[in-house]
């Protein structure tokens, strides 16, 4: 079985990173739009500013990460869902208020063994 992984990186942002009412709202609408079950949901402020948020995912996770005083956040979603995490980046670009972005995407094999190299 193989696993969607999406890394993006938001710069530029204008939506308020910090704010945990907001971040929850755009992380359970993109829960939604994946086609995801969110089980637990973590949260920790910083002192002065930044935030993370953690989704446990009945199909794996969303983590997101930000530094207000550089209007960036990163996010990373794994996911086994029907819907790969490719069709959220405009969500969360336009939902973050970005004016950049870099996506990385890598496949992830959970069933076939990794061969060691000597």
């Amino acid at each position: 079985m193989r696993y969607r992984q999406l890394l993006l990186d938001l710069s530029g942002c204008q939506a308020d990173l910090d704010n945990i009412q907001l971040v929850t709202s755009i992380l359970d609408k993109t829960c939604q739009l994946l086609e995801v079950n969110a089980i637990k949901k973590f949260s920790h402020s910083y002192s002065p500013f930044g935030l993370s948020v953690v989704y446990v995912l009945a199909e794996s996770h969303i983590s997101y990460h930000s530094w207000p005083e550089h209007k960036t956040c990163n996010i990373d979603i794994f996911s086994c869902g029907r819907t790969g995490p490719e069709k959220i980046v405009k969500f969360l670009y336009e939902s973050f208020q970005a004016t950049g972005k870099r996506e990385k995407y890598s496949e992830r094999n959970v069933t076939e063994p990794i061969a060691v190299k000597e």
